[in-house]
């Protein structure tokens, strides 16, 4: 169940950790989701936040800049050398997507050096709104 509260300075979210535990259960058993998908998600979360605060402080700007340099190179590393055949605890299914994980990656880390939060942040927040579409898209 989903509870909105509205009040003049707030738009709070709530959802009861049970209805949480419910969706767990039907995507991990209904669609075969691996737990650790879950983890990739908040981390990747995780890593936009932390980028965009980064970002801001002098001293630890190079921090997500190279982070997002390393993740959009391996990506097109795997884009080019790797294959659909692969294992990492389960078959990879996201081979296919690669490039565009590689794209939207090094585009960020482009952004991030010119300092430009907001162009790195939709482009961070778009790469997981794929990744989540896709994964629901194919069914896989």
């Amino acid at each position: 169940m989903v509870f909105w509260h509205l009040d003049m300075h707030s738009f709070c979210f709530s959802i009861s950790f049970y209805n949480i535990i419910i969706a767990y259960c039907i995507l991990v058993k209904q669609m075969k989701i691996h737990s650790l998908w879950f983890v990739c998600i908040a981390v990747r979360i995780s890593l936009i936040l932390l980028a965009a605060k980064l970002i801001k402080n002098e001293t630890y700007k190079f921090v997500p800049l190279t982070f997002l340099s390393v993740i959009g190179l391996g990506f097109l590393y795997k884009a080019i050398t790797g294959s659909n055949n692969e294992t990492q605890i389960a078959k990879v299914f996201w081979h296919d997507t690669r490039i565009v994980h590689s794209v939207l990656y090094l585009l960020a880390a482009y952004y991030c050096f010119k300092k430009n939060t907001t162009i790195m942040t939709l482009l961070l927040s778009a790469d997981l709104l794929f990744s989540i579409s896709y994964r629901f898209v194919t069914g896989i």
